[in-house]
């Protein structure tokens, strides 16, 4: 169900995103620090999650099945919130079109892109 509403509901993610960090700024959470751009790893087993695939795993140096996602987060005297994350789709999970139909994921998002480009 939650899988459904993710990919089927017509809400709008910049706006969500945009109310999120808003709040982190009335709360003055957002006061001192700067922006850390950085990778997250998420382990999957199998590869029905989108973008999951056997892929180098910076945290535990080796390959493993995960996801990879790039985070831009503030860091500061009140602690790490993160701003925005795009999930990295590499070109081999992408090449397989049933996976990525399945998905529902937009026409938009299924070239491969480098890390430093999402």
């Amino acid at each position: 169900a939650l899988h459904n509403f993710l990919t089927q509901s017509p809400w709008d993610d910049r706006r969500l995103l945009a109310a999120y960090r808003a709040a982190l700024l009335d709360a003055g959470l957002l006061d001192g620090g700067g922006w850390v751009v950085h990778d997250l790893t998420l382990p999957r087993r199998g590869r029905k999650a989108v973008g999951a695939f056997r892929q180098f795993d910076r945290r535990t140096g080796r390959k493993a099945g995960c996801q990879l996602a790039v985070a831009v987060s503030h860091v500061g005297p009140a602690g790490a919130f993160p701003l925005t994350v795009r999930l990295y789709l590499p070109g081999g999970w992408l090449r397989d079109a049933t996976d990525a139909e399945r998905a529902a994921l937009p026409e938009a998002v299924r070239e491969p892109r480098t890390k430093a480009a999402l």
